[in-house]
């Protein structure tokens, strides 16, 4: 399977985006081993292919960050979790994921818990704190609410391009959002405003004021 990863552009492509390409990578390959292991029912402990730089400490969490890119990137790393259990004729439940009738893979909290701990209990409750509604990977992955089934890793496209040009994201607005981002070359030094006004979001207001309440 780590063939299937597809440099994210030409030859001028960035030092982020070939590092993201090698991510993914990475986890074409993770995700080759994790299924032959599981199949052919090894007792022994799962032994996944090294990260690129390698780095124990980070590489659970980037396996997580890769797995929520990949539907953006190469959607192809994900078709063999279409596998179906031909003993009961139906998708297997430990592999996760939102399955639809077309379209790509949808990597969900159930995907990246079979990816990191597979069958095993013990494995599979330490990554359970990866989940944790105040661990900051839920944000970046763009971890939906819900149990692990439910929780689908739908990270923003604008927030794949951000770690692809090694920029910062722009903010999450959901399409509701009542309000546009506005961009200027004015700069905080124009007119003295950063004296007056600090670091942070600024919003600018337009309109005529609403009505009073009675």
């Amino acid at each position: 399977m780590a063939d299937t990863a597809r440099p994210l552009a030409g030859p001028d492509t960035t030092p982020h985006a070939k590092a993201i390409a090698a991510e993914l990578a990475w986890l074409a390959e993770v995700i080759e081993a994790r299924l032959k292991h599981f199949f052919e029912g090894r007792a022994t402990p799962f032994a996944p292919p090294p990260a690129p730089r390698p780095d124990p400490v980070s590489a659970l969490g980037r396996l997580i960050l890769a797995l929520a890119m990949a539907p953006h990137v190469n959607s192809a790393i994900l078709d063999p979790f279409f596998v179906r259990n031909t003993a009961i004729a139906r998708v297997f439940s430990q592999f996760g994921g939102v399955h639809a009738e077309a379209g790509a893979f949808q990597p969900t909290a159930e995907t990246a818990l079979f990816l990191l701990a597979g069958a095993d209990t013990a494995a599979r409750i330490a990554a359970m704190a990866l989940f944790d509604p105040d661990h900051p990977l839920r944000r970046l992955a763009g971890v939906t609410p819900g149990g692990p089934q439910a929780q689908a890793l739908t990270m923003p496209v604008h927030r794949v391009i951000a770690l692809c040009e090694g920029r910062p994201p722009r903010s999450d607005l959901s399409p509701g959002f009542p309000a546009q981002r506005l961009n200027t070359r004015l700069t905080w030094g124009d007119w003295g405003l950063a004296r007056h006004v600090g670091h942070g979001f600024k919003a600018l207001f337009y309109g005529p004021p609403a009505p009073a309440r009675r």
